[in-house]
């Protein structure tokens, strides 16, 4: 079993897990989750050619929050798939809080595929740091600690170079051997709600259809409003993801 594999296998111990198909159209990938700093297009297409050779490919792994599947691990594996017009991946669903999730998805990219940069590794960090995962009780976490935690992706001399660069008062504790009231150099900014972010995506993606509709004939233009209210109408009647469970007849997978 392959260090991802163990970790995925750990979190299957602690938290509700499902093996399940899932629609591709019911996973939300969030671009601001995926700790690389680009796209591996290389990579997608040896996925594609992996898959179509019938190879065995681990399942992409998916948070269920608040009713909701989001991509945890497996932007390459869903993205060759998808490719393939498959309207279903196999998956693994764990029921998380949105932090965990998170978190999860950070850590994911530090144990598969190609080293991270040091900017992503600075990402990995950002997280850990503004879910607030350094506190120990009214104290810190020590700098070998956090290393640890982060899955070794950096040691401790530069994990406290970070934190006295970009958290000058949590570092400057931290050298003393005072507890404290540990807490963020500034107030966090608060995360997006769920009805937030639908209404950025729609908003932003309603924006560009109205611009690129202008060169439209007006019976294309009337065919895409067609389009439009059947998305609304789907989006009127759509509620949490539920696993269904497989019948007599079909299995899982």
């Amino acid at each position: 079993m392959t260090d991802t594999a163990n970790v995925w296998a750990d979190l299957d111990d602690a938290a509700a897990s499902i093996h399940a198909q899932v629609e591709v159209d019911d996973i939300v990938v969030r671009p601001e989750w995926q700790v690389r700093d680009r796209f591996d297009q290389r990579l997608c297409w040896d996925y594609v050619t992996a898959y179509a050779n019938g190879a065995a490919m681990p399942p992409i792994q998916l948070a269920r929050v608040n009713g909701a599947l989001i991509l945890m691990d497996g932007a390459h594996r869903l993205a060759a798939q998808q490719h393939m017009k498959r309207e279903a991946v196999e998956a693994v669903v764990t029921d998380l809080s949105e932090d965990e999730a998170r978190w999860q998805a950070a850590l994911a990219n530090t144990r598969n595929g190609a080293r991270l940069r040091q900017s992503e590794k600075r990402t990995v960090f950002d997280v850990y740091m503004a879910q607030g995962r350094y506190r120990k009780g009214r104290g810190v976490k020590s700098y070998r600690e956090i290393a640890r935690e982060m899955g070794g992706l950096a040691s401790k001399s530069a994990i406290e170079k970070w934190m006295k660069k970009d958290h000058p008062k949590i570092a400057k504790r931290m050298a003393s051997a005072r507890d404290f009231t540990a807490g963020p150099d500034a107030p966090a900014e608060r995360p997006p709600t769920p009805y937030e972010r639908v209404v950025g995506s729609i908003e932003g993606v309603a924006r560009q259809a109205v611009a690129e509709a202008r060169a439209l004939c007006p019976t294309a233009r009337l065919a895409l409003a067609a389009r439009l209210r059947k998305a609304a109408q789907a989006l009127t009647e759509a509620g949490p993801w539920r696993h269904e469970q497989a019948t007599d007849e079909t299995a899982d997978f």
